[in-house]
């Protein structure tokens, strides 16, 4: 009888749990589906807890992860994934090859396009992106810093969507949370530059609110529910005199249909008609998101239309901004050719048509991710997730708002052309890239034909799994994982750094009429050794790293290395006392590099 009283309760408990499974994923695909990707992880992890051997929910959970922009954490699934299921799941490698454009690792998100180009996948888009990515030729170099550009630090907004101008004041819009989360809701914050203090436009709202756009005496916003009773996005007006008090109701049009997401709104005026600029998903399209238009008459909007083959692809496309001065249209897209991921591009128009499409470049762009860009008042601003300083220790790559001064040509300006600009006077254009190579511990003590940079790199990142044990394995679960993501992060950093710099030769032999190459080579050494023996280890990285340029740069650019200027600034010397032995295992690796500035000026 005891025996089947057991049987009886372990049934029942099998019962329970699976029911429980069952809630989980449940709330889990209704929290993808409303885009609350927080939610969702936190299911998935619930889900994990009960019972771990589920390779399906982890695909779920790493997918969930790339999507809230946890990146490390996904990658770490993904890798953990193709160790285990690669062949039940090849997606793995798609999104562990799309993270890895995101860091600029371009060589190794090859390697894993190609892994799930022969994995037979029924998924379209992920074929069609994977051979638009084999095709293209990611290895120009770049940074995945700050480019030229200057981060709007004073909102401190933990996520951003961009800004917009209302009335003169300018509404910053996204999450503004406390601590390393992205939970919260999205909203419209006007800031308090004496006070140093935020406050939300729409102080009665309960749900994430985004894409401000001014048509007149009313105002469209997008709004994204939080809950099963609404849809994931959808279009809402407020009255213009009501905007702190007023209440939301839903836009009613055949051009917004409520079932496809309609996004990214913007009024503008061509000649003497009105149009709106948005992004949707809806059919017709040539891929996911697509620009549309729809012309704005007697207050109504006609039915919308493709932006077209020019500027639509396969993949998405997505905050369209145009500036009528220039006859010009700025968007994002993941699929025309670009850095990786988003990247800003524009088209120029005339005579109706869309011209070329252009990416914006290195000065805008990253690796990383860039969208809602906007010219306002003679400063453009670019939204990005490439790691900046106010979020440099968080474990999300945060959406931050970025700005550069822009002014806008007149007309006149425009159509005057570079010929003629080059008849009156040469223009000296300079170009400057920044790299730092690393080293390991004191090497190279002595120079042997076998130091060379590449090598002596090669045995650097072969320290990494050393490094992560004398740093993190002391370290309880959570702060161990922090602590593995942070070395990872770092180490792949160094890796994208010196991958470019190797493509440094491709890049500058693209230039014509170079005027000078200079050099400029400063070493670093860290906290382990006596200053003396710095000092030689110093000497070694630099004639290492200028044996490169007297060889392989100069064969590969076909000059001669007298035609290279190398300067040799100061050692930065580390040395350690009898009292203090050394510093931490992370920070004397981050000193072991030599920092090389490459300078080159052209003739225009």
């Amino acid at each position: 009888m005891k025996r089947i009283l057991f049987f009886v309760l372990v049934l029942v408990s099998l019962c329970v749990e699976a029911q429980n499974l069952k809630k989980l994923y449940s709330e889990a695909e209704q929290a993808v589906l409303h885009g609350d990707y927080s939610l969702a992880i936190e299911c998935y992890n619930d889900i994990l807890k009960i019972e771990e051997n589920i390779p399906h929910v982890l695909l779920q959970l790493g997918i969930a992860y790339f999507h809230n922009l946890q990146y490390l954490d996904a990658e770490q699934i993904f890798t953990e994934l193709i160790a285990k299921h690669h062949t039940i799941y090849p997606e793995a490698y798609f999104y562990l090859a799309e993270i890895q454009t995101l860091f600029g690792n371009y060589k190794a998100a090859r390697r894993n396009y190609s892994m799930f180009s022969v994995s037979h996948s029924k998924n379209t888009y992920m074929n069609n992106k994977t051979k638009h990515e084999l095709l293209s030729k990611k290895s120009k170099t770049h940074s995945n810093s700050q480019n030229h550009l200057q981060y709007v630090d004073s909102p401190h907004l933990m996520q951003s969507y961009g800004i917009y101008s209302y009335n003169n004041t300018f509404l910053y819009n996204g999450i503004y949370s406390i601590g390393d989360s992205l939970k919260g809701r999205a909203n419209f914050y006007t800031y308090d530059t004496v006070n140093k203090t935020m406050k939300e436009f729409f102080p009665y709202t309960t749900y994430h609110i985004s894409d401000f756009c001014d048509i007149g005496d009313t105002i469209l916003v997008n709004i994204q529910c939080r809950d099963s009773s609404c849809t994931q996005s959808s279009v809402y007006y407020i009255c213009a005199d009501s905007l702190t008090s007023g209440t939301f109701k839903p836009y009613v049009s055949d051009v917004f249909p409520s079932e496809y997401k309609n996004i990214h709104f913007q009024k503008i005026k061509i000649d003497s008609s009105e149009y709106i600029l948005f992004s949707s998903n809806r059919p017709g399209g040539y891929g996911g998101m697509d620009i549309w238009i729809s012309e704005r008459v007697n207050n109504s909007f006609m039915p919308a239309k493709n932006a077209g083959a020019h500027i639509n692809t396969q993949g998405d496309e997505i905050c369209p901004f145009y500036e009528n001065t220039q006859s010009r249209l700025y968007f994002s897209s993941n699929w025309h050719d670009s850095f990786g991921g988003f990247d800003v591009f524009y088209a120029q128009r005339t005579e109706n048509q869309w011209e070329e499409v252009k990416n914006m470049g290195e000065h805008v762009n990253s690796s990383y991710n860039e969208y809602y860009y906007k010219i306002i008042n003679s400063t453009a601003y670019v939204v990005s997730n490439r790691k900046s300083k106010s979020y440099e220790n968080a474990t999300y790559y945060y959406n931050t708002i970025y700005w550069y001064p822009y002014i806008i040509p007149q007309k006149s300006q425009i159509t005057d052309s570079l010929e003629s600009i080059a008849q009156k006077t040469s223009i000296i254009q300079d170009t400057t890239y920044t790299f730092y190579v690393f080293f390991d511990d004191n090497s190279p003590q002595i120079i042997t034909e076998e130091s060379s940079i590449t090598s002596l790199f090669n045995n650097y990142m072969l320290t990494q799994n050393s490094l992560i044990s004398a740093q993190c394995s002391q370290l309880n679960f959570i702060e161990k994982q922090v602590c593995t993501n942070k070395i990872h992060e770092f180490f792949r950093h160094a890796e994208s750094q010196f991958n470019n710099f190797i493509e440094l030769c491709e890049t500058v032999s693209q230039y014509q009429n170079i005027s000078s190459l200079t050099i400029s080579l400063q070493a670093s050494t860290s906290s382990t050794g006596s200053i003396e023996a710095n000092q030689i280890i110093a000497e070694n990285r630099l004639f290492v790293v200028s044996q490169y340029f007297d060889t392989e740069f100069a064969n590969c650019l076909g000059i001669a290395p007298e035609h290279i200027i190398i300067k040799k600034l100061p050692h930065l010397l580390s040395y350690s006392s009898k009292d203090n032995i050394a510093l931490q295992a992370k920070q004397n690796a981050e000193q072991r590099y030599v920092k090389i500035e490459v300078h080159v000026s052209k003739t225009l």
